[in-house]
């Protein structure tokens, strides 16, 4: 019997954008209203894409300034990121382009990829102040600005769209596309 390929799936984003609730919505179906944070959760489960099976370890970094240093010694190895931002919160969308692409980019190259996941998108359905919060529409432009495998909304409170987010994970690692080095064309087949 085959082996199944073992993953490094980073979770990254802003502090307080809902990156741990993600993650213990996927490995225990549950939703703490109050969560307190654990950094020695390095939980690892088995994510099924078509009929491949990955082992993925998935590694929630705090976002953070001052633990900047930290996760710079933790992206080593990774095969994947999930970069998170809140659907309702701005301020947390504007920092996807300005600074956690350029951090990830720096420390791992623009080769790894990225699916880029609006998080708390309960608040949008529930926001009586819906200009706040972002569109769908807004989150696929941030994900094409930033070249981003996919783009994913999730409620880790209701539990939509949080399978999606580690299956897309998956696949963006599985099925990533080759991207030309900067100075080279990339080939065009129609031309």
């Amino acid at each position: 019997m085959e082996d199944k390929p073992k993953i490094k799936c980073v979770i990254v984003g802003d502090g307080g954008v809902g990156k741990r609730s993600l993650v213990t919505r996927y490995c225990k179906n549950t939703f703490y209203e109050d969560y307190t944070s654990s950094e020695s959760e390095l939980p690892t489960v088995d994510i099924k894409v078509g009929e491949r099976e990955v082992s993925t370890q998935l590694m929630v970094l705090a976002g953070q300034d001052d633990c900047a240093k930290m996760r710079a010694a933790l992206y080593p190895g990774t095969h994947v990121f999930v970069l998170c931002f809140d659907i309702g919160d701005r301020a947390s969308a504007g920092g996807i382009a300005t600074r956690w692409r350029p951090e990830l980019g720096y420390h791992c190259g623009d080769h790894t990829p990225t699916v880029l996941v609006g998080t708390k998108l309960d608040n949008r359905e529930h926001d009586s102040d819906s200009q706040k919060a972002l569109s769908t529409r807004e989150g696929e432009d941030i994900a094409r600005l930033i070249r981003a495998a996919s783009y994913v909304e999730c409620s880790a409170q209701s539990g939509q769209g949080v399978t999606e987010v580690f299956q897309e994970a998956v696949k963006a690692h599985l099925f990533r596309k080759k991207r030309p080095k900067k100075g080279q064309r990339a080939l065009c087949l129609l031309c």
